[in-house]
């Protein structure tokens, strides 16, 4: 098993990850330092917050990415609300219970 050493927002996290994947976590720890200075000064320096506003920042991101994305195919029980579920219309059969 591998170990590497990532350094975000000036503070160094130690890291495990399956032999050969070192390359991809040092990018995507690449990607979460690149949001470290905004992180710091919306946080106020707290580290703990600002690993919770790259958090964000990155979520932000996604959800924007989520929406310019192109329309999928939506199961029959998307609603369209905000949720995007509501419950099936079928009650769920429930499984024979066999005795032990």
């Amino acid at each position: 098993m591998g170990q590497i050493t990532l350094s975000i927002a000036g503070r160094s996290h130690q890291v495990g990850c399956r032999d050969g994947e070192e390359p991809k976590l040092r990018a995507l720890g690449a990607v979460l330092e690149r949001h470290a200075a905004a992180a710091q000064r919306a946080s106020g320096g707290s580290s703990e917050r600002t690993l919770l506003y790259i958090a964000l920042i990155l979520a932000d991101q996604l959800a924007e990415e989520t929406v310019d994305a192109p329309p999928i195919h939506r199961p029959a029980c998307w609603s369209g609300s905000p949720s995007g579920w509501k419950p099936s219309h079928r009650p769920l059969r429930r499984a024979a219970r066999t005795p032990r």
